[in-house]
């Protein structure tokens, strides 16, 4: 039996194969995609599947939505939720008002510390009136809550470090010559013996020098035999490679890292990123450069030299060399 095609007439766009499978019922699908005859019948089959994939995904949908009453008592619940006040109170603890309070406590104790220092009383009313200020202001932005840190720890190690070295100073007696003595009221003048209430002079007589011990030769005495001292080796600089013979260039070549004559696309991209050529320097026609190896063949199948031109040492191809008679 023939072929036939569910549309009469050449069609080269498709367009009326398309209209044609969209009009035809499941039945009438079914039947071309069934009939091995039929020219459109993966066509057929595939608009059977996408109708089937269709209302799958249509029941999935009306599944999951949600029903009339629900979705008016979900409404109603948020208007409901809308028109009421909020009874939540944020509440934040302000850090300034509190470390600006510490500030002013510390300088208070500071200052009573010290016999009640003037300084440190203004010091101390002048963090309580920026705890006032700060309070009023209210002021929760992130930079001036590290800046307030910063500040905290400052003025912190600070006080902590004047209220220290002033303990320290005023541990034991307050006379400081009562240690050598004397007192402060003794008359310089007056001489003294030491049990007396003057200055006790013998603290400070001069002691007598003592000559240095020899320690080389204690030390030489305990070791008779020292170890040999020996000069710190050199590293020995790498001797530039011999020269095998000269070749002059016949025109303007290149030479090259070794990587430039591997096999395939672009073989130097993992040593030079920005110049993946591989080229070292540019050479001119009747150039003259040094011989530094054999001939070998390279992974290309290229016979290259290792040539050098004054500074730059590379590979260069044998083809374009003329080596000159040994």
């Amino acid at each position: 039996m023939p072929k036939y095609s569910i549309v009469e007439g050449r069609d080269f766009t498709g367009n009326k194969t398309w209209d044609a499978l969209q009009a035809a019922s499941d039945e009438q699908l079914e039947k071309w995609a069934a009939d091995e005859n039929c020219k459109q019948r993966d066509n057929a089959a595939q608009e059977l599947e996408d109708r089937r994939q269709r209302r799958i995904a249509a029941e999935y949908r009306a599944s999951i939505a949600p029903k009339p009453q629900e979705q008016d008592l979900a409404s109603m619940t948020r208007s409901n939720a809308a028109g009421m006040p909020s009874t939540t109170v944020t509440t934040s603890l302000n850090l300034g008002t509190v470390v600006f309070v510490g500030f002013a406590l510390l300088s208070l104790f500071v200052s009573l510390a010290e016999g009640v220092v003037p300084i440190y009383l203004v010091e101390a009313a002048l963090w309580a009136g920026l705890a006032w200020y700060w309070d009023k202001k209210g002021s929760t932005s992130q930079s001036a809550t590290l800046i307030i840190l910063l500040c905290a720890m400052t003025v912190a190690a600070g006080e902590g470090y004047l209220v220290g070295r002033n303990s320290k100073a005023g541990v034991g007696s307050s006379d400081p010559y009562a240690e050598f003595g004397g007192s402060i009221g003794a008359s310089p003048t007056t001489k003294t013996t030491p049990g007396q209430s003057g200055l006790d002079m013998s603290r400070f007589q001069p002691l007598t020098p003592t000559a240095p011990s020899n320690s080389i030769d204690r030390w030489l005495q305990e070791h008779p035999n020292p170890p040999a001292v020996t000069a710190p080796e050199h590293p020995k600089k790498a001797k530039p490679a011999p020269v095998l013979g000269y070749a002059t260039v016949l025109k303007e070549e290149n030479i090259y890292m070794r990587c430039a004559f591997n096999t395939g696309y672009e073989p130097c991209l993992m040593y030079d990123a920005n110049d993946s050529s591989g080229t070292i320097a540019r050479l001119k026609k009747d150039d003259r450069v040094e011989i530094l190896s054999e001939k070998v063949r390279a992974p290309d199948g290229t016979d290259i030299y290792k040539a050098r031109f004054q500074q730059h040492v590379g590979w260069m191809a044998a083809d374009n060399l003329v080596l000159e008679a040994r």
